[in-house]
Formats: C-alpha cells, structure tokens, sequence
C-alpha cells in the first residue's frame, strides 16, 4: 500500500430517510458541523441512500473525492450496514471501509419532542463515527473479525475454549515451528468478541473495534466541552450488538422518549469491554457510564459475561477509593425484545447521574479546556467536599500503608 492511499479521505452521506429523520433533525446543522470533521473531504445529503438512486449517487461521490472511507448518518447499522459494505466497499478498486451512525432509531425518534437537542447528539454520534474511522490503520480494515498478535500468542488455548463458533484452532506457527499458536477462521468468526477479553496475554482484538477506535469514541464524546453554567450530564451506553442494540432500536420504532444527555458505543458483545475505556472515559469528566448486555438466556456468550460483571464489581470499588462513588458505573441485563425496559434502564441511571452531580475530575477538565469559569453550583460542591477533609483523612492501601484520599 503506497503513502497515499494510507491518508484517510473520509466522505459522509446523511440520509433524510424520505423525512423520518430530517423532522427531527436539522441536516443542514449536521452537514456544516461534519464538514470541519479530521479528513472528511464530501459531506452530502440524500433522500434515501438506500434506493437505487442513492446507492448510484454516493458511488459518483466515492470516485469523485477519491474516498477511501465511508460514514453513513441514516438508520440502524443493523438493518443496512451489511448491505452498504457490499455495495460501496466492495465496488471498488480498493475496498473500503463503511460504518453508519444511527440518527434515525436512536436519536430521531427517540427525541422527536425534542428536536434541537436530537440535532446536538447526531452531531455528536456522527462525530464519534468518523473518529472511529479516522482510528482505523487502512482502508483494508474495514472487517469485524478477531486479530491476531503471533508474538503475544502462546498456544495456551483459552481462546479455543470460550469460542461457540468453533472458530478458532491451536496450530503450529508457520514461522516457528516450534511454537504453537491461536489461528482464526475469518469465515465462521461472528465478531462476538468472548476471544479477546479471554485472551491473558493480550495478543487478540476485533478489526472494526480495536482498542484505538474506541478510545477514539471516547475522547470525541469529551473533547466536545462542557456546559459553562449548568449541570447537563454526560453519559455513555455500551450496548451489545446481539441484544441491547436491538432492543435500543426497537425504542426508536415505538417511538418511546428517551433523555437526550447519553451517547451509545456499539460494541460486538459486553464481553469485549476492557477497564482501560471505562477508566478513560470518567478520567476524561464522563459523570456515567452503563453497560447494557443482554439477559439470561437471550446472551450468546453468557460464559464471557460472567468475567465481566466481576469487572464492573472491581471498577465501582476502585472508583469509590478514588472518590469518584460506586453510582457511575452500572450495569444492567435486557432482552433483544424489551424496548421498555431499555427506556426504563436508561432513564432511571441518567437521573440517577444529575441527582448525583458532576464527576468531579470536571473541574480539571474545564480549568485545560480554558472554560473561564466553573459553574458557581459545582464549585461550592467541590470546595465544600474538599474543606470536609482532614489531615487523617486516609485509606489503607493494598499494602497496608496509608494512601491520602
């Protein structure tokens, strides 16, 4: 691959969805704000992108601006992702890399009330999918399979024992004989991501979630500032892509109201989520994060869940320990089918956030942001918390020594 097909030409096409989502949501407002993205060279607008004529219009575009990326702000990346990968990625000298950003079941329809603020969150979801492909190496990986690292791997075979698809086989390292190592079937591999988080020495990740991709997410969720003078949270929903994110786009579909303070990163399957992103994301001011796997019995890979519920067990006690509480961090079960329940979930944790105030690492945050001011509200809080403290006001470590709260 030369130098320049390395450079990312993002192009973005937003989908008015024949009105379903241009009532809601100002297009216009998002085609002026995803102009200034990193490395987007087109953003347009189209009728129904789906259609014949809109699959024919974004493939001039693609020739035309020499794109090597593709963002879609349309609906559920469930209903047509699969199908924009065939057509635009593969139809194509160099295959290229497609994603979509759901503006339609999870942002139109879920703030059809509201229509000001559903124009604030698709720039946001639309901005944390461009990031996310601004992360990604090439153009070439555009997929959703496990990768592997050989010189981490071992051959110890954990992966193989948490794998359902019987996707993956200890073999002998063409390159070193002697070693043994995990290989993966990219044709049965269903991107489940149990593989990964099973992996102790670290050597696998997902092509299309690498851990880069969703920091990205995460820093462009933060990097878009705080309110100056009132409290509006910031909040971040993982959902699974077999369940929750189902269940969330059924929510849009009966058109049940959702707040409009949270963000969602899709993710493969909860087993996938590592610490490093939740400690990221509160060290970058998010005030919450819930984590949505699916329930009991609907969950595919249940045998990996398990491992990380005792994450977020040992993550709310490490927040607590760092003053941070143990209510930013939640989580919850769900059937693919209950939209109900998945409102009710993530009404209730993000009122349970704004009862609870701002993470307290905001005021870092607005004083390198250079906000000017902190809001007269927060800062009390914070002086008062911080007065409260004594000079023998310490923990024990996990070595027996005292550690200053």
């Amino acid at each position: 691959m030369t130098e320049e097909t390395n450079i990312a030409r993002i192009g973005i096409f937003l989908c008015k969805c024949s009105g379903c989502i241009a009532r809601t949501i100002d297009l216009q407002n998002v085609l002026e704000f995803a102009s200034s993205l990193k490395n987007v060279v087109s953003v347009q607008i189209g009728e129904a992108l789906c259609s014949d004529e809109g699959i024919d219009e974004m493939r001039k575009a693609i020739g035309l601006y020499s794109m090597n990326k593709i963002v879609l702000g349309a609906c559920s990346p469930l209903l047509y992702l699969s199908k924009f990968k065939t057509v635009l990625g593969n139809g194509s000298p160099a295959k290229i890399a497609v994603d979509m950003a759901n503006l339609r079941e999870q942002c139109s329809m879920v703030h059809s009330k509201l229509p000001r603020m559903a124009t604030v969150k698709a720039c946001d979801q639309l901005a944390m999918i461009v990031a996310k492909a601004n992360a990604l190496g090439s153009s070439e990986e555009g997929g959703s399979v496990a990768l592997l690292e050989p010189c981490l791997c071992d051959g110890c075979g954990v992966c193989r024992t948490v794998c359902r698809t019987n996707s993956v086989q200890i073999v002998s390292d063409p390159d070193r004989r002697w070693k043994r190592i995990a290989q993966v079937n990219l044709e049965t591999c269903n991107d489940c991501g149990a593989c990964v988080v099973a992996c102790p020495n670290g050597a696998k990740d997902l092509i299309s979630h690498l851990d880069a991709q969703v920091m990205a997410q995460i820093d462009s969720i933060s990097s878009r500032g705080f309110a100056r003078d009132i409290f509006a949270p910031k909040v971040i929903v993982f959902t699974c892509n077999w369940c929750t994110y189902f269940s969330a786009d059924l929510a849009g579909i009966m058109r049940l109201e959702l707040p409009t303070e949270f963000r969602s990163i899709r993710v493969p399957c909860c087993a996938e989520i590592e610490p490093e992103w939740i400690i990221k994301a509160f060290a970058r001011g998010i005030d919450g994060i819930l984590v949505m796997s699916g329930s009991r019995g609907s969950c595919r890979h249940e045998n990996a869940i398990g491992r990380v519920r005792k994450r977020i067990a040992l993550l709310n006690a490490m927040l607590a320990g760092l003053r941070l509480g143990d209510k930013r961090l939640k989580m919850c079960w769900i059937t693919p089918q209950d939209a109900e329940e998945y409102r009710r979930e993530v009404t209730e944790f993000t009122n349970s956030i704004v009862a609870i105030g701002p993470n307290p690492i905001r005021l870092k945050v607005w004083e390198i942001e250079g906000v000017g001011r902190v809001p007269e509200m927060v800062r009390r809080e914070l002086e008062s918390d911080q007065a409260s403290e004594s000079d023998e006001d310490v923990l024990q470590d996990e070595w027996g020594g005292p550690t200053r709260v």
